[in-house]
């Protein structure tokens, strides 16, 4: 029979356990999933639960076998299958920490540089403050968290539904947003009673943009030789020179042709430049000074970042091949001098330019080379 107090002592462990949302799972076997955050040693149990709980991305840890005072690491990617790189077995056990659910009207950051891909319902939004995101979705039934960008006070993102209660159904993005879960929604009265339908349908809401600073826009393919730089209509020194008067070119490019025909923007402050992209791209790549801005909508996918390795050697030009020639004709008593263009063009497609003989070239290969 065990003394009253030890009982006691138990008892209040086993409490504890339960409203931490750890578990122990497994007495002396641990999974191999990503460590977070790195290893600890001579540590409290109850301490370790805290820490995860508190910690965006840990599904749990391992710990001493059987002890109450020990070391362990903590883990990540161990959620919804923790056997997928196998176990350690003997010296340690494995706790499994479920966060609680965040409040009904508040949200929390559950996950840091990794977002689920759940539906984005109702869409995207672009650079505001997290305080607006939160009411937005709090105010959105269909909503159960948020991307946002990482590190930022006022970022950009995307509404996700379907993520509850498992959000790992169709997989994470790195690197670039957090992610936000969001609690059931506050109780509100019912709303006013409709008003009768317009007698012409109201006009779609304005397309808007999202905004990766820093970065060149980019669409992989299956040519080695391509450059992956998607396909665009390129102008120089806009007027105004701003990023607005660049996403108001693509809108109204849109507009004139009555169908979507610019799917997003390049912009180069430096120069003036704008490209306007006439067909769809999926990536971004990070280049100091450069803006990738994309439109959104109902069916836009979120960039993702682009890690395809650059191919060596020189870059070639739309024809495959660089476009350099030079004539030089002497004869005696005469000279002629023949004046052929010299363009060199780094980006795949160009459209709309046209060059003469004896006109200038305008040559900016550190500009064009992504």
């Amino acid at each position: 029979m065990w003394p009253l107090a030890v009982l006691l002592i138990v008892l209040a462990e086993l409490l504890a356990t339960a409203e931490s949302g750890c578990v122990l799972k497994y007495d002396t076997k641990w999974p191999h999933c990503h460590n977070l955050d790195g290893c600890f040693g001579s540590t409290n149990v109850q301490d370790a639960m805290t820490h995860c709980l508190n910690t965006p991305n840990c599904d749990g840890f391992s710990f001493s076998a059987n002890a109450q005072n020990g070391g362990g690491c903590y883990k990540q990617s161990c959620y919804p299958d923790d056997s997928w790189n196998g176990f350690g077995s003997g010296s340690h056990g494995y706790y499994e920490c479920t966060p609680d659910e965040p409040a009904p009207g508040e949200c929390v950051l559950r996950y840091s540089k990794k977002w689920p891909h759940c539906n984005n319902d109702p869409g995207c939004f672009n650079t505001q403050p997290l305080e607006n995101a939160i009411a937005a979705c709090i105010a959105t039934s269909s909503c159960d968290g948020f991307s946002w960008t990482t590190g930022a006070s006022s970022g950009s993102g995307c509404y996700k539904g379907s993520c509850d209660p498992d959000d790992s159904w169709n997989g994470y993005g790195y690197d670039t947003h957090d992610y936000y879960e969001c609690g059931d929604k506050v109780d509100s009265p019912p709303p006013p009673s409709p008003s009768p339908p317009p007698p012409s349908p109201s006009p779609p809401p304005p397309p808007h943009f999202e905004t990766t600073n820093n970065a060149v826009c980019k669409m992989p393919t299956a040519d080695p030789d391509d450059n992956d730089d998607g396909t665009w209509l390129r102008y120089k020194d806009i007027s105004p020179n701003t990023l607005d008067h660049c996403q108001q070119m693509c809108i109204e490019e849109n507009q004139k042709q009555s169908k979507q025909t610019c799917y997003g923007v390049e912009y180069y402050e430096n120069t003036g430049r704008c490209d306007i992209f006439t067909e769809e791209f999926s990536h971004y790549k990070y280049k100091e000074n450069r803006i990738c801005s994309q439109l959104v909508t109902e069916t836009t996918e979120e960039l993702i970042p682009y890690d395809q390795p650059e191919v060596e050697g020189v870059e070639k030009s739309a024809n495959g091949s660089m476009n350099s020639t030079a004539v030089v004709v002497a004869s005696t008593g005469a000279v002629i001098a023949v004046c052929l263009i010299s363009v060199v063009v780094y980006r795949r497609r160009i459209t709309g330019t046209k060059y003469s003989e004896c006109s200038v070239a305008y040559a900016d290969p550190l500009e064009d080379g992504n």
